[in-house]
C-alpha cells in the first residue's frame, strides 16, 4: 500500500541537540513495574520497540534521589553509580537497533513514599503526602536551593525541567533561582488560582506539565 505523502516527515531524521533520531516516532516515558527491580525484562521490552522502528526509545520515570522514593512502585532508579548498570543495559538495547535512548529523571517530592529509603518528604511547605502512605512532608527552604545546585553540579547541567506547584508562596523563590540556573520551571500537579498561575510566570515559570490534568 503506498503510504500518504502527508506522513513523509514521520520517517524523516531530526536533530535533538546533539543526536539524531532516525524518525519522528519518539516513545515517551512510560511506567511499566519493571524498573530497577528487573533490569533485564525492562531492557528486552524496550528493545522490542527499537526493533519495531522507533526512533527514541524513554524509560519510565527515573528517581534521581532517596528523598523522592516512590516504594512499592517499581521505576527507574538512579541515586548512584550502583544503578548505572540497569540503564546502560537498556541503551545498549535500544542502540542496537539504530534508536536513540531517553530518561525522564524525576523526583516527586509530596507525592512520594519513602517507604524504602525511610527519607523524610520534602515540599514547597508543611503538608501531608499527596497520595498513598500517610507521612508529613516538610517545608523547602534556602538550604534546599544550594542543596539542588549541588545535585546539578553533580549532573554536569544535566537537569533541564522542574515541574512544581506554585501556589505555596516559597515556590517562587526557588522558580526563579532554577531559572537562573537556565532550568525550564514548569507548572503542575497543582492547585493553583489564576493569580498565582501568574506570579509563578512574572517569577519565570514557561511550561505546564500534564495540561490536561489539573495543571
Amino acid at each position: 500500500m503506498t503510504r500518504d505523502p502527508r506522513f513523509d516527515i514521520l520517517f524523516e531524521p531530526i536533530k535533538i541537540g546533539p543526536v539524531t533520531a532516525k524518525n519522528r516516532f519518539f516513545q515517551v516515558p512510560h511506567c511499566n513495574g519493571m524498573g530497577h527491580a528487573m533490569p533485564q525484562a525492562h531492557a528486552a521490552m524496550r528493545e522490542v520497540k527499537a526493533e519495531g522502528g522507533w526512533g527514541v526509545i524513554c524509560t519510565e520515570e527515573c528517581e534521581i534521589h532517596p528523598s523522592g522514593d516512590v516504594s512499592p512502585y517499581v521505576e527507574a532508579r538512579l541515586w548512584d553509580d550502583h544503578d548505572i548498570p540497569a540503564l546502560r543495559l537498556m541503551c545498549e538495547k535500544v542502540h542496537a537497533h539504530g534508536a536513540l535512548a531517553g530518561i525522564e529523571l524525576t523526583h516527586n517530592g509530596p507525592t512520594a513514599s519513602n517507604l524504602y529509603s525511610r527519607e523524610v518528604l520534602l515540599a514547597p511547605s508543611h503538608q501531608p503526602s499527596k497520595y498513598g502512605y500517610p507521612a508529613q512532608a516538610r517545608a523547602m527552604d534556602k538550604r534546599d536551593i544550594a542543596e539542588y545546585r549541588r545535585w546539578q553540579e553533580a549532573a554536569g547541567g544535566r537537569i533541564r525541567i522542574i515541574t512544581l506547584s506554585p501556589e505555596f508562596e516559597e515556590a517562587i523563590p526557588y522558580i526563579r533561582a532554577i531559572v537562573a540556573d537556565g532550568v525550564v520551571a514548569s507548572i503542575g500537579h497543582t492547585a493553583a488560582t489564576g493569580d498565582q498561575i501568574r506570579a509563578a510566570v512574572d517569577a519565570g515559570a514557561r511550561w505546564s506539565t500534564h495540561l490536561a490534568n489539573g495543571a
